[in-house]
């Protein structure tokens, strides 16, 4: 998905780039650099499609794989 569309979307849900990054203690930079896909970090990622109601893969393509649960033995 485009960044713009990522960035209308979390403005659409009522909030901003600068709050999420403050709920989650972590730079704005950072969520920006994430969503424009210059970053990788998984739990803003995953932070950003819990609030947009879909998985970072359907976001990044191929840059957030579901990884495959592990089986205790």
């Amino acid at each position: 998905m485009h960044p713009e569309q990522i960035k209308a979307l979390i403005r659409m849900k009522g909030t901003t780039l600068s709050a999420l990054a403050d709920s989650m203690c972590r730079s704005r930079m950072l969520v920006s650099n994430v969503i424009h896909g210059r970053a990788v970090s998984r739990p803003v990622a995953e932070r950003i499609a819990t609030l947009l109601g879909c998985q970072a893969d359907q976001l990044w393509p191929g840059k957030y794989a579901v990884a495959p649960k592990r089986r205790r033995v």
